[in-house]
């Protein structure tokens, strides 16, 4: 009968370490997860244009980016970056502008001209912190 005991002792303990084995490496894993890293913005300022009607559109640009290559690639070419959005501008009319869904299309304009100019796909979202259209 004592040899019975220690059979079953010794079963159970490794019984027991191998389940304490695999709940330790699947919460191991799970608490592995991918680090985020922080966005990126670039702040282009204000810029100035006209809408497609030749009404006065001043917006404060913020630039969500992939990463610091792509903000020091912005950064360095400021100006052509804030000409592009100027630009963009004149594709739109301002009724257009004063409506969330022509905001929505103007920012998507001004990512795709932006990444081409800068021959990336590193400009992830336009924000504007001020967006201002003239109405007469």
């Amino acid at each position: 009968m004592k040899r019975e005991n220690t059979a079953l002792y010794w079963a159970l303990t490794l019984l027991a370490l191998i389940i304490a084995s695999i709940a330790f490496f699947y919460f191991r894993a799970s608490s592995e997860q991918p680090t985020t890293r922080a966005p990126v913005f670039v702040d282009i300022g204000e810029v100035r244009g006209h809408a497609g009607d030749k009404r006065l559109v001043i917006a404060n640009v913020v630039l969500e980016v992939a990463n610091r290559k792509v903000e020091e690639k912005i950064g360095e070419r400021k100006s052509r970056a804030k000409a592009a959005v100027t630009r963009s501008f004149s594709d739109f009319a301002a009724a257009q502008l004063l409506t969330p869904e022509g905001k929505l299309a103007l920012q998507e304009r001004i990512r795709a001209d932006l990444n081409e100019l800068f021959d990336t796909r590193g400009v992830r979202e336009v924000l504007f912190t001020s967006f201002l259209v003239g109405l007469s």
